[in-house]
């Protein structure tokens, strides 16, 4: 299946499905899986060697409507949870990286930002559904939550939901 088709087609349920399924859910993987990540992007070469303590990890795209809307947000919450010790990574699956840091630069998005070597394998290995979807990642690399859908991640209910699961615990040496 090529990337416009699947891209098209995930957008498509993104919109549909999200305000349906939006909230937490409990399907999942158990740990970080070793997902591939595009080395034009930088950064580590897979997604299970980034965290490097309790994480808030982000899958979005550039061509998700609630994706976009929704970064803003989880830039200030990056923000609130610094003094927990807790990291907000964003996870794209767009194949233009031209488009994303365009994007990333006009709304001064700061976080951490990797790129999925292949958009169908990161729903695959994630068990992802839809887009946005968001994953707390314990210090271990255990996934101890997830919420699928866009959120007022700047809003104080959903800090206490990621501190209830990840509870700061500090970085890892």
């Amino acid at each position: 299946m090529n990337s416009a088709l699947v891209r098209r087609w995930l957008s498509v349920l993104a919109i549909v499905a999200c305000p349906v399924l939006a909230g937490p859910t409990e399907a999942t993987p158990a740990k970080l899986p070793a997902l591939p990540l595009r080395a034009d992007a930088g950064g580590p070469a897979l997604l299970s060697e980034l965290p490097n303590g309790p994480t808030v990890l982000n899958v979005w795209a550039t061509w998700c409507g609630p994706c976009r809307k929704e970064m803003p947000a989880l830039q200030a919450l990056a923000a609130r949870l610094a003094e927990h010790d807790i990291e907000v990574v964003a996870l794209s699956v767009d194949d233009d990286l031209n488009m994303m840091e365009e994007f990333l630069l006009k709304y001064q998005i700061t976080l951490p930002t990797p790129v999925a070597a292949s958009p169908s394998e990161t729903f695959r290995l994630l068990e992802a559904i839809a887009l946005p979807v968001t994953y707390y990642v314990a210090a271990d690399g255990r996934i101890v939550g997830k919420y699928l859908g866009a959120r007022a991640w700047d809003q104080d209910e959903a800090l206490r939901d990621i501190l209830d699961a990840l509870g700061g615990t500090g970085r890892s040496n």
